[in-house]
């Protein structure tokens, strides 16, 4: 809708993985066509979307049966997960994009990743003190500003988030061991809404392996 009040078109629309997590996604590419503040606006208007959705589920968790209160409180927790994700200015995501915007500073992260490589080869003694000099003079003033603060934010944000997602995994695979010992245990009187939470979470269990099993696949064909 925000691409559309600007002009732009969308293109694909579909669901895929981001860090395990299932989202939403548009094809905005016609956003690099639009001022720098249309796209800002554009690229914010998901990671805002998501979090107006995580506080639904938040309040709902207050007004529904205590069995779905668990499952809610797990889609808060994802949808605000995703929205620190959307903002994450590290992985090729809305936050990157309007950095890269604001910065002008095109293929920021390849960029990033190269000098913080080139950084730690410095240090180890992998590259000589001359070959790292002319690494750097491929840099302007203004753009080794950027680099010397951007590139050690990168490891601390990753670090953050793999924090997290740890975290949020622990929650759910206890939660989906949890469900399924009570239905095996409370056979064959088990209340509908279990069995619907436990096929929900079977079901996106299924997705992750595939995913998983995809990654794996195509990393090893490369």
């Amino acid at each position: 809708m925000v691409c559309y009040h600007y002009g732009g078109r969308p293109q694909e629309m579909g669901v895929a993985f981001f860090f395990f997590i299932p989202f939403f996604y548009v094809d905005t590419s016609d956003i690099w066509m639009l001022r720098k503040k249309q796209s800002i606006m554009v690229l914010l208007a998901g990671p805002i979307s998501t979090f107006f959705i995580g506080n639904l589920f938040f309040i709902l968790s207050f007004l529904v049966p205590t069995p779905y209160i668990n499952p809610l409180r797990m889609a808060v927790f994802g949808s605000y997960l995703v929205v620190l994700m959307g903002f994450n200015p590290v992985v090729r995501s809305d936050g990157y994009y309007v950095l890269q915007t604001l910065t002008d500073f095109p293929n920021l992260s390849s960029h990033a990743w190269g000098y913080v490589s080139m950084w730690c080869k410095r240090i180890f003694s992998l590259v000589s003190t001359d070959n790292y000099k002319e690494y750097m003079t491929s840099y302007s003033r203004r753009e080794k500003s950027i680099l010397s603060i951007y590139a050690p934010f990168v490891s601390a944000i990753n670090i953050a988030f793999i924090c997290l997602m740890g975290y949020w995994g622990i929650f759910f695979a206890n939660d989906f061991w949890m469900n399924t010992l009570w239905i095996i245990g409370a056979a064959p009187n088990i209340p509908a809404e279990k069995i619907i939470i436990w096929i929900v979470q079977s079901v996106y269990i299924a997705f992750i392996t595939y995913f998983l099993a995809a990654t794996l696949k195509r990393a090893m064909r490369s």
